[in-house]
């Protein structure tokens, strides 16, 4: 099943951006991407995955999010999170966070004020095939592809 590929400026993870040489623009401002709602990201045929499933997926791995700049972030097994959002005319932002599963299977990111997202954000993780859709509790959600390896440098 396709996916139309539309979405936030991240993890975000729907919610990354405040960090070192992002100022205080919000993930918004650093991906310019609008959020979008999870309806709009045609979720048929997209299964939730499950807190092993996320584990398996998305530790040691990197997902990239692409619009008018680039993000790509990387789930790393001690729990830390790295990403960096390029292109466009506002150059490369960088930023570090933290991750955790809570209530049985969603993916909680904080970002520990890196791209000006500060506390703890959860989402329920939505797959098919290298797709991957994080949607918060309110609908809002942004469309990812998982890429193999560690390409960015992250």
């Amino acid at each position: 099943m396709k996916i139309k590929h539309t979405a936030l400026a991240l993890i975000a993870v729907a919610g990354l951006a405040g960090c070192a040489t992002g100022g205080d623009r919000t993930m918004q401002q650093t991906g310019a991407d609008p959020a979008v709602q999870l309806q709009d990201v045609n979720p048929t045929g997209l299964r939730e995955m499950s807190a092993a499933e996320i584990r398996a997926n998305l530790v040691h791995g990197t997902f990239v999010r692409d619009g008018k700049r680039t993000l790509a972030a990387r789930v790393h097994p001690d729990h830390e999170l790295s990403a960096k959002a390029f292109g466009g005319d506002t150059g490369l932002t960088t930023g570090q966070g933290r991750w955790t599963i809570k209530n049985g299977n969603d993916f909680c990111t904080n970002w520990d004020g890196a791209f000006a997202s500060t506390g703890l954000t959860c989402f329920k993780a939505y797959r098919s095939g290298k797709q991957v859709v994080f949607a918060t509790p309110d609908g809002r959600g942004m469309s990812v592809t998982l890429v193999g390896g560690n390409p960015y440098a992250l």
